[in-house]
């Protein structure tokens, strides 16, 4: 028997070399594959970066870079640095404003809100360039009083009435037709400063959450103002109202609470969203009552006796100090202490897509304001002023928003051009021969 073995050649000849032959073939074949898609995520990456970088020295280039960078391997972080080269040319600030604690924006982006450490509360008039590309003008600014220390600032959707707390406990309703008038909705104690204010679509209910925990509602119809038991053991870092008043959300620093408002006499804590292991920081309530963002987490509030955590915002770096939705909850814009100020993608409420960093933010973020539209964000940076973007018209696809300039898409780049923009990365294999190229033939 041993020698009939033998004369086979053993258990790797034959059928069994030729076996482990391919095994092996295939094994070096993926090895080859995946180090070939490894060098390409990094040159990607690479050019991504590079396109970051030529944004203030030669736009053209960096949307170039940029889009050479999602052509060759489209994921995360190269489509948001590709959005956020595209919203650099389309900041603005508002100048004078500085020591900004919080603001508000009108549903058509055209009217803005600011309250600032200089105990000034100031109504600015915004305007489009005309241009593309470009961030807002202000048409008009206008002091509504000096020596009002206010901390926080609402607006209705026509931008004609705003709410305004301060730091003296104090809630002012403010008609700002021809002559702006105010009345005092919530006397001050001098003690419990407020700390966030919201207004429904039409101003018909508003909710203001204090620095000791209180919350107050208020219906202007009846006239009614509630106070309902404590329910907060710590200062109230945002509030929400949904667009017809009928439900709100306040968030503290030890929980978010969902408030069923449907009589307006009887404010009733619905449900309390559980800790998510992380700072609560601010939080938001989209216009039709059913998303909520506290901290870095995505919830369906549509159901109060169904709260469900859907998903984790990716990538959030330092506590969330401000949230904004637009008006049907698909987009949203976040701030954070770190200074990061993202404009995020909800359309699929448990996959939330990072759409871009926006750019150009000096500082801490103190607060945000998205239009209803999403076509104006703006965020207030603690010690600096107000930074806006026209974020109108971009999408999850950046490639095609990009490409949408003609003269990016007549733009073909030899490997001379090459070589003087794309910060020593070599002609990616990827992109085909070394030639004449563009990234965008087929858009």
């Amino acid at each position: 028997m041993t020698n009939q073995r033998a004369a086979r050649g053993g258990p790797w000849s034959g059928l069994g070399l030729i076996l482990l032959t391919g095994v092996l073939l295939v094994a070096l074949a993926w090895v080859v594959a995946d180090g070939r898609e490894s060098a390409r995520i990094a040159t990607a990456r690479d050019l991504a970066l590079q396109g970051v970088r030529l944004r203030d020295v030669d736009d053209l280039a960096a949307r170039l870079v940029g889009a050479a960078a999602v052509e060759l391997h489209a994921d995360a972080g190269t489509r948001a640095a590709l959005t956020g080269t595209l919203l650099a040319g389309r900041q603005g600030n508002l100048p004078g404003a500085s020591d900004v604690r919080d603001l508000a924006l009108s549903a058509d982006g055209r009217i803005a809100l600011s309250a600032d450490a200089h105990e000034r509360v100031v109504r600015w008039e915004l305007a489009p360039q005309g241009l593309p590309g470009r961030g807002l003008l202000v048409t008009a600014s206008s002091t509504l009083q000096d020596r009002l220390d206010a901390s926080a600032v609402a607006l209705t959707a026509d931008g004609r009435t705003g709410l305004i707390g301060g730091r003296d406990g104090s809630v002012r309703v403010w008609e700002m037709g021809g002559h702006s008038r105010s009345r005092t909705v919530v006397a001050g104690d001098g003690v419990r400063p407020v700390s966030a204010v919201a207004l429904s679509r039409d101003g018909g209910r508003a909710v203001a959450g204090f620095d000791g925990g209180g919350v107050v509602f208020w219906d202007a119809a009846g006239g009614q103002l509630r106070r309902p038991s404590e329910v907060h053991a710590s200062a109230v870092l945002s509030a929400g109202l949904s667009a017809d008043g009928r439900r709100a959300l306040t968030v503290s620093e030890d929980k978010a609470v969902v408030w069923d408002l449907a009589d307006p006499a009887r404010p009733v804590q619905a449900g309390v969203l559980t800790r998510p292991g992380v700072p609560w920081g601010a939080g938001a309530l989209s216009a039709d009552g059913r998303t909520a963002v506290t901290g870095n987490q995505v919830w369906d509030v549509g159901d109060p006796a169904r709260l469900r955590r859907l998903a984790t915002l990716p990538g959030v770096r330092s506590l969330m100090i401000g949230v904004a939705f637009t008006s049907d909850g698909s987009g949203a814009v976040t701030g954070e202490d770190g200074g990061r100020v993202v404009w995020w993608g909800l359309r699929d409420r448990l996959r939330p897509v990072l759409l871009a960093e926006l750019p150009g933010s000096p500082g801490p973020v103190g607060a945000v304001a998205l239009s209803a539209d999403g076509g104006v964000a703006m965020s207030a940076a603690a010690g600096w002023g107000v930074m806006s973007w026209q974020v109108g018209g971009i999408s999850d696809d950046p490639l095609r928003d990009v490409c949408a300039d003609s003269a990016l898409r007549a733009l073909r780049v030899t490997p001379e051009t090459w070589a003087k923009i794309a910060g020593g990365v070599g002609w990616p294999d990827g992109l085909g021969d070394p030639g004449p190229h563009n990234p965008c033939p087929a858009l």
